[in-house]
């Protein structure tokens, strides 16, 4: 079986997929017309499983404080105003304790404690009416349960009241308790439902407000912000709360923003930036505004604006972006000295952040229109590295025009041709190309400076204008513009050039031809090079680009040929070890690995410290793991994800993993695997690791490995998918084993095989608490298998199912039952051990004596015995 799996996994290196799985049958269940539905008890609320919304949790009802939601101040934009975020939304007041229910509760049911002090912060729907007389038993039990947080009971309640009292006063606030209700439950589309109930019966009231505001939310998380702003608007209008009707109608204007609504939305913030009194969205509001006016030219009122909020803003983030912005449209505006003082000011703030860059742009050009050239220069001697990306080719310019100033060409020059290169495509380029001509023609470059001014003239002379043709595709050439540089190489080799300058157009048209794709034409061009340049330094690198060319057609042996003649003729060329590298992965390519692994490890011997010793090793690995030479395999996949983890870190690994796998190294697989990612790994290998961890009690690490095979759906094995059940039920983690489980009873066909599922399932029933669905499959598996080892672990299983169900009489029935049909060295003790447990349980001190002696005497060496053991699951607290 496992050389069959490591066959499949070394020529797919993928999981093979098993047949569909056939739906699981469900059994009929026995009706009964005269059984009363289950009724939940009442429990004490476990924050883990009713876990309240935060905003429960800040005030206490004795100080009904209102905490202010914080409106998040808009991180600095490059170029644009940032979009303004939605604040904290506010909270959502909970109900105000309640009398007890005079109704009587279940039987038995414990009083509900809250677990977190309720709270008041603003609330947005009235608290529960006080009990009264008269009052509906289901409203006011509902209500009790709601106060308490026994959200399932009160979701009972409601829905009783709501059905028998279509018309009573009271449904609006029991509608929005019972979304609220199943909202604490996770129920988010029953509450959804609850919430549009209450609109649909009422139009007007606080709870109408408090109901649209939580489809309004919900709405707004979906990104349904149409539906959103419906239902804030709603909230407003129906909101007895001020500090509600605020953030209603804050959300109204992001969700307006949010639709591209622009100046509906500015003009909403407009107003939530006028409301008086506490505002924690004054500041946010006025931001927007303030972006709204300046991205729609109106920069005298936007400047006030950003100039308000520079004075007035309480989060220095906004503050120091607000003053920023204020101060560019003062300088826009003509007013250079605020737009000094609002720069110098922003520089002094805390948290300028990287606005800082901005601002002291601002302040060089503002230095510059006022002539005071020498100040730029030595702001520029700092450094540019805190300016933005794209105000770096700006700052050069000014210092650049700064330094012509003066005097100092030999800077602006600098200056200039740093610009061209390495921001040609900047705004400040062209002007740079421009400034450099007016240096270049001040400093006394007159032969340069002709030719380029030739060319930006449109001159006639063809001379010059190739001169400023090959200038400016080397100009493109250098940035990495093969497309835009080809061309003009082309134009050139047309020209009167020089035959020197010529061919080094004509080889650097091959290369541009070449980086864009052109194959066919790059052939061509560095074939004319070759055979015009038998003796040029250029020919071994002029010959590797015809071979990479010709490779990309296809042309594998014509490539073979230029790559075998740079490995000949040119001993000491620097290009010999691309053209060994090459040759290699041709004959990769045409399938021929034997040679292909000769190259690679002539190229090793030549060029041990090479870039290139990673992929050679890797390959030489790849091909030693085809021949199942594991040990040279391992040896050189070690090497190359060594040498260069981010390249074959992982497809070394796989192939690592699978010849330890195939030589049963279970230490060294296991070593892999947990250092790689293990949804890359076969199936197989986490199956068969998984398996092995299991047979040694290592549940954990079991369910690891199996989790992943499980995942994959068809590729896991009934035998896995059975393990991976048992080891999670190993740690008590029974809802996890039941998909497993129920996937491989699907699969299970034969009797012993749905046998081995029903009692893992039992198990999941029994540690789940579901004892009736336990003894069911108990029952079924024993019908399965009536005799032999399975069972006997049947009967040990309902015996577990009779402990907890408090039949300590039966239980040690059944357990004795074991020891008398069965003499099996590991399950007979154990029923013994579980029997003397029962018997104490049910006060049989004698019997649990003779039980516990009848094991010792039979069984001497029980308890000696280390091999772990999935326990039956209430065996592990009560054994004895």
């Amino acid at each position: 079986m496992k050389r069959l799996l490591l066959s499949a996994a070394t020529l797919s290196l993928g999981a093979a997929s098993l047949h569909a799985q056939e739906p699981e049958v469900r059994r009929a269940l026995p009706a009964s017309d005269n059984t009363p539905p289950p009724v939940r008890r009442a429990e004490p609320v476990n924050p883990e499983n009713y876990r309240n919304p935060a905003w429960m949790d800040r005030v206490r009802p004795a100080t009904p404080a209102r905490p202010v939601p914080t409106p998040r101040t808009p991180a600095p934009p490059v170029s644009q105003g940032t979009p303004i975020p939605v604040a904290t939304p506010i909270p959502i007041a909970t109900p105000l304790p309640l009398e007890p229910d005079p109704t009587p509760e279940p039987e038995a049911t414990p009083e509900a404690t809250p677990t977190v002090a309720e709270e008041s912060s603003g609330p947005i729907a009235p608290a529960p009416a006080e009990v009264v007389p008269g009052m509906n038993r289901s409203l006011t039990a509902g209500n009790g349960f709601f106060r308490r947080k026994m959200y399932d009971m009160a979701v009972y309640e409601y829905e009783k009241f709501l059905i028998a009292e279509p018309n009573a006063q009271g449904r609006d606030g029991a509608l929005f308790r019972l979304g609220e209700s199943h909202r604490f439950l996770g129920n988010e589309q029953a509450a959804r439902d609850a919430y549009r109930r209450l609109l649909a019966e009422s139009q007007e009231g606080e709870f109408v407000g408090s109901a649209a505001y939580r489809l309004g939310e919900i709405f707004y998380a979906e990104g349904n912000y149409a539906g959103a702003l419906d239902m804030f608007s709603r909230a407003e209008e129906n909101a007895a709360s001020a500090e509600v009707k605020l953030s209603a109608a804050f959300y109204q204007a992001n969700a307006l923003d949010k639709l591209g609504r622009r100046p509906q939305a500015a003009a909403r913030f407009a107003k939530i930036a006028k409301t008086e009194g506490d505002n924690p969205y004054r500041d946010t509001a006025e931001f927007y505004v303030a972006e709204e006016l300046a991205r729609v030219g109106k920069k005298p009122a936007a400047y006030e604006a950003y100039e308000k909020l520079s004075r007035t803003a309480e989060k220095p983030p906004m503050k120091a972006e607000s003053m920023v912005k204020a101060a560019a449209l003062a300088a826009e505006l003509g007013h250079d000295d605020k737009a000094k003082e609002l720069f110098d000011q922003a520089l002094a703030l805390p948290a300028i952040g990287d606005w800082g860059g901005v601002a002291k742009l601002g302040v060089l050009r503002l230095a510059y229109d006022a002539g005071r050239y020498k100040e730029v220069v030595a702001a520029a001697e700092k450094g540019f590295s805190d300016l933005p990306a794209d105000g770096v080719p700006e700052a050069m310019l000014i210092t650049a025009n700064a330094h012509r100033q003066l005097g100092d060409s030999a800077k602006a020059l600098a200056l200039y041709e740093g610009i061209l290169s390495t921001y040609p495509d900047s705004s400040s380029a062209s002007q740079a190309r421009f400034q450099r001509l007016v240096c270049l023609e001040a400093s006394g470059a007159a032969d340069l400076g002709k030719q380029l001014d030739d060319f930006l003239a449109v001159s006639t002379d063809p001379r010059e204008r190739a001169q400023a043709m090959l200038l400016k595709a080397e100009t493109l050439f250098k940035t990495g513009d093969y497309a835009g540089a080809a061309p003009l190489y082309a134009k050139v080799l047309k020209s009167p050039l020089p035959d020197r300058l010529l061919n080094q157009a004509r080889y650097k048209l091959g290369w541009c031809q070449l980086q864009t794709g052109q194959s066919d034409e790059a052939i061509r061009t560095f074939t004319d090079f070759i055979d015009d340049n038998p003796k040029s330094d250029l020919l071994p690198a002029a010959l590797i680009q015809r071979a990479i060319a010709r490779q990309q057609t296809k042309a594998y042996e014509l490539a073979q040929t230029d790559f075998d003649r740079v490995i000949s003729d040119f001993p000491k060329a620097k290009e010999r070890e691309v053209a060994l590298q090459q040759k290699a992965l041709i004959l990769g390519q045409q399938e021929k690995y034997a040679q292909m692994v000769g190259v690679f490890a002539q190229f090793l011997k030549e060029y041990p410290e090479s870039k290139g010793v990673a992929q050679a090793e890797y390959w030489i690995g790849w091909q030693a793991f085809e021949k199942k030479d594991y040990a040279a395999a391992l040896e050189h996949l070690k090497k190359a994800r060594e040498l260069d983890p981010k390249t074959f870190g992982e497809r070394a690994t796989l192939r690592i993993v699978l010849a330890y796998y195939s030589k049963e190294d279970r230490a060294a697989v296991t070593a892999e695997v947990d250092k790689a990612k293990l949804e890359s790994l076969p199936g197989e290998v986490l199956a068969w690791l998984g398996m092995q961890e299991f047979d040694d009690g290592n549940y954990k690490k079991a369910e690891q490995y199996l989790s992943f095979v499980a995942a994959r759906g068809g590729s896991a094995s009934p035998d896995a998918l059975l393990a991976l059940s048992k080891a999670r039920l190993a740690q008590d983690k029974f809802e996890a084993a039941r998909d497993p489980i129920r996937d491989y009873l699907a699969a299970a066909r034969d009797p012993l095989s749905r046998a081995k599922g029903l009692l893992a399932s039992a198990e999941v029933s029994l540690g789940t608490g579901n004892y009736e669905d336990a003894n069911k499959l108990v029952e079924e598996a024993m019908l399965l298998q009536p005799e032999g080892r399975y069972n006997g672990e049947a009967r040990l299983l309902g015996g577990e199912v009779l402990m907890q169900r408090g039949d300590f009489n039966g239980a040690a029935r059944a357990f004795m039952t074991i020891s008398v049909l069965y003499d099996d060295p590991e399950l007979t003790p154990k029923a013994l051990r579980r029997a003397a447990a029962a018997y104490r349980k049910a006060g049989n001190s004698a019997e649990a004596e003779k039980a516990l002696a009848e094991r010792a005497k039979r069984y001497p060496d029980a308890d000696a015995k280390k091999k772990p053991a999935v326990q039956p699951t209430a065996a592990k607290s009560d054994d004895t």
